[in-house]
């Protein structure tokens, strides 16, 4: 939607494209962290840790309102 790609601009590249991979947001396909991390080639624990940051950003982001994460 609208305004997932609007929160989302408060993301890094990396971060994006982290939640892309694990959500299918691009290509419908959901992704693991073991499978995103070996895409962007970095470790599992890395993988996490950023998906895990990106979605706290997203969660105290005031454009996403009242969606729920």
């Amino acid at each position: 939607s609208e305004v997932l790609r609007e929160a989302m601009e408060i993301l890094d590249q990396r971060e994006k494209e982290v939640l892309s991979l694990a959500f299918g947001l691009e290509d419908g396909i959901l992704y693991s962290t073991k499978e995103i991390a070996q895409k962007m080639g970095l470790k599992r624990d890395k993988a996490r840790q950023i998906k895990e940051l990106a979605l706290r950003k997203l969660k105290r982001n005031k454009k996403l309102g009242k969606m729920k994460i």
